[in-house]
């Protein structure tokens, strides 16, 4: 995680780029709850004082921030449906696969589920 910006304490705007593994580290720099309680399109906004503002975006999921600072999805991911009760590790090494935590913020969205719950059940109406 990154400022952008002089420091914090001097009032202004500024932005901490961070992934899900690194957003605990900067919010203990910060004193606040180390996983994100409300945020839009998975920036935080927070305001110390009334001189600063201060956005923590997650690097993988948000759409809004600059595309130079998102991160994405490698191109050789797909999603596998599992059975009920089945966890990601067996469900991938049943495939020949392997599971990635990093990969887990591009799968767990709406739209590789519904790919893999369509293909599981093609009488699903897709959005």
């Amino acid at each position: 995680a990154e400022w952008r910006g002089s420091t914090p304490a001097d009032g202004g705007l500024f932005a901490s780029y961070v992934t899900r593994e690194s957003y605990k580290q900067v919010a203990d720099s910060l004193r606040i709850f180390p996983s994100p309680r409300t945020y839009y399109s998975y920036v935080v906004e927070l305001h110390p004082n009334k001189q600063t503002t201060l956005f923590i975006a997650d690097t993988r999921r948000s759409e809004i921030i600059p595309s130079s600072r998102r991160v994405a999805a490698p191109a050789s991911l797909t999603a596998e449906a599992g059975g009920t009760g089945e966890n990601c590790h067996s469900v991938c090494s049943s495939k020949g696969k392997r599971c990635e935590a990093a990969a887990f913020d591009f799968v767990n969205t709406c739209a590789p589920l519904l790919k893999v719950s369509f293909a599981m059940s093609p009488s699903l109406p897709l959005p």
